[in-house]
């Protein structure tokens, strides 16, 4: 049985971010191959292998669309971790608002307090 979860984004610069997103996390497998990652991606539309989990992407005209899944619940909070890490990291004009979602729901993070006070730590040291 997969698990899922997804997020969407409201933006303009949907095919941009999923570009850089794409980019970044693809430089990164490179750089560390022996990790088995595999990134695939067009202007609408990418894919993140991780091995133990994945996560799907499109970008429409307004908004960028998330979908993790994992075979347990520890490697799906593990993909979005990652994934929300590097959205930060591409969100140059300050941070994209990313809530994810199982069966329409928010999902609860544990570990949200000490995440947005640490992002709140490294955006004031960006700028």
């Amino acid at each position: 049985m997969t698990l899922t979860t997804e997020a969407r984004i409201e933006t303009g610069n949907a095919s941009r971010y999923l570009d850089e997103l794409c980019r970044q996390l693809d430089a990164r497998s490179h750089a560390k191959p022996e990790l088995g990652v595999q990134v695939e991606w067009t202007d609408a539309a990418g894919t993140v292998d991780f091995g133990w989990g994945r996560c799907s992407m499109r970008a429409g005209e307004t908004m960028l669309e998330l979908q993790a899944e994992a075979p347990d619940q520890n490697g799906l909070q593990q993909v979005r971790e990652l994934i929300t890490r590097h959205i930060d990291k591409v969100a140059r004009d300050g941070e994209l608002p990313l809530t994810w979602r199982q069966d329409g729901a928010p999902i609860a993070d544990a570990h949200a307090d000490r995440r947005d006070a640490m992002r709140g730590f490294h955006r004031r040291m960006r700028h």
